[in-house]
């Protein structure tokens, strides 16, 4: 699906929201990281640490939740202006696979930008051993809302 954003995005912009990721609280904490940013699109890249992963080796359902929750929120941000605010009002995410990886990356994409509602989906992978697997989708509400 292709979105036609409301401007180009600018490097500034696009630096903005590489740069805004590992500044969230929690994303600093997983060590997280931009990959991909396009309109209407962010990856979010969080290396494997022992304080992300279950006793059995995989990663904890909740570090793949909050993965999507940020790659939808800054997938949003590629279609808004800098000081846009986003609040999360639903989130489904549906676990697909272990998430056992050196890597989990989460893409979130835009597939409706409305003015209040923005409907974002996102995909969670692992790689491991240069091995991409997919391990979890979801859907995310956003609102807009003012600071």
């Amino acid at each position: 699906m292709i979105i036609i954003s409301i401007f180009d995005m600018k490097a500034s912009h696009t630096e903005y929201i590489r740069a805004g990721i590992p500044k969230q609280n929690l994303m600093k904490l997983y060590n997280a990281y931009a990959g991909i940013i396009e309109d209407g699109f962010v990856e979010v890249i969080i290396p494997r640490q022992e304080s992300l992963i279950r006793g059995a080796g995989f990663f904890y359902g909740g570090v793949l939740a909050a993965a999507v929750d940020t790659a939808a929120y800054f997938s949003a941000a590629t279609l808004h202006e800098e000081d846009a605010y986003f609040v999360t009002v639903d989130l489904k995410i549906n676990y697909l696979n272990p998430a056992q990886g050196e890597l989990l990356t989460t893409a979130g994409e835009v597939i409706k930008n409305g003015k209040t509602l923005i409907i974002c989906k996102a995909d969670c992978f692992t790689i491991n051993a240069g091995s991409k697997k997919l391990v979890a989708t979801s859907l995310v509400t956003l609102m807009k809302i003012q600071k």
